[in-house]
């Protein structure tokens, strides 16, 4: 035979160990120990209304008490319907509470990631809470990879702009389309050269060796011509005009030699200002940098309106940024020859 518990807290366990079982008649004699709550409970679940609503406004009329006129048949079958209801609505309200925590669930995740950066004021985040914002943060990109993204942009706008200043000192040189006249010479009338006497035996013999000769004649010997480094010409080289062609043709070292055979006693400025120049610019092309843009410098300072003044500012901007790319070269192939020693030394020939 079962004990009946004498506390109220044992017969309560007593109570619903034979309520879960579904003996709802053992549970009848301990129908006086259900609390208010417990009772108001069960009859807003009869009554269909939401049983969250009424635990937030507990408001509820006390169950009605047995009077002595009530049959015990009745009592228990309204116990037992208590119970059930009881049951019910406990489990509504579990499954509610847990309808509720998804929500608030999937609204804290929406709002994580709406707003990634916002921290909380206690310090602390639930486990939903922090897996979320543990994904968005996987999302994010890499620091380090968006700095060399934006390196390479840098690298990319330096390198057009370079092009583009290349671009433009490499277009049409002033010289090209503009270019000083020539001192005028005196013209010479046409005459009879009077040839040198060794010249004349040279061309003899190389005519003689080219034309077949009778037997008789090649058994002769002809004297070797006695050539002298004399002038054959009727007056001097202008050497300005014949550096300004050599220039023009390419041969800058030739140009260079020539130009400073130049005698500038009795030029003219605006002549003077040209051969300067030619030179500064034969200097540049045979990498004579220091000398050549000394003198651009010193040409574009000048304050005359010649045209010498305007070409010497655009050859200097020109002649700077060929030092810089000429001096980049040597430092990056002086390293690389130290690099190459050194792996020689340290690894050996492969």
């Amino acid at each position: 035979m079962t004990q009946i518990p004498q506390n109220k807290t044992a017969s309560r366990n007593f109570a619903s160990r034979y309520l879960i079982t579904g003996t709802f008649a053992a549970a009848t004699a301990f129908a006086s120990l259900l609390t208010p709550t417990s009772a108001a409970l069960a009859q807003s679940v009869d009554d269909g209304s939401d049983p969250l609503a009424e635990l937030s406004a507990p408001q509820i009329e006390p169950a009605p008490q047995a009077t002595p006129q009530t049959t015990p048949a009745s009592t228990e079958n309204d116990l037992q319907s208590r119970l059930k209801n009881l049951v019910n609505a406990t489990e509504r309200l579990q499954r509610m509470r847990q309808l509720q925590a998804a929500e608030s669930r999937e609204s804290a995740g929406s709002d994580a990631l709406s707003q990634p950066s916002m921290s909380t004021s206690a310090g602390t985040l639930s486990p939903t809470t922090g897996a979320v914002l543990d994904g968005v943060a996987g999302l994010r990109p890499d620091p380090a990879l968006e700095l060399k993204e934006i390196r390479d942009r840098i690298r990319v706008l330096q390198k057009l702009r370079r092009d583009e200043k290349m671009a433009g000192a490499g277009g049409p040189s002033p010289l090209d389309h503009k270019m000083q006249p020539t001192p005028p010479t005196e013209s010479v009338a046409p005459m009879t050269p009077e040839v040198h006497p060794g010249v004349d035996q040279s061309l003899t013999a190389a005519e003689q060796s080219t034309t077949p000769q009778p037997e008789e004649m090649t058994a002769s010997v002809i004297g070797t011509p006695n050539i002298s480094a004399e002038q054959l010409l009727p007056q001097p080289v202008n050497t300005l005009a014949l550096g300004e062609s050599l220039y023009r043709t390419g041969n800058y070292v030739a140009a260079l030699r020539a130009l400073k055979e130049v005698k500038t006693e009795g030029l003219p400025q605006s002549d003077r200002m040209w051969l300067e120049l030619l030179t500064a610019l034969c200097e540049q092309k045979s990498q004579a940098f220091e000398s050549s843009i000394g003198t651009l410098r010193d040409i574009a300072n000048d304050k005359s309106t010649d045209y010498p003044v305007q070409a010497a500012k655009w050859y200097l901007k020109y002649a700077e940024a060929e030092q810089k790319r000429v001096e980049t070269m040597e430092q990056l192939s002086g390293e690389i020859e130290m690099i190459v020693e050194r792996v020689e030394k340290n690894v050996g020939p492969q």
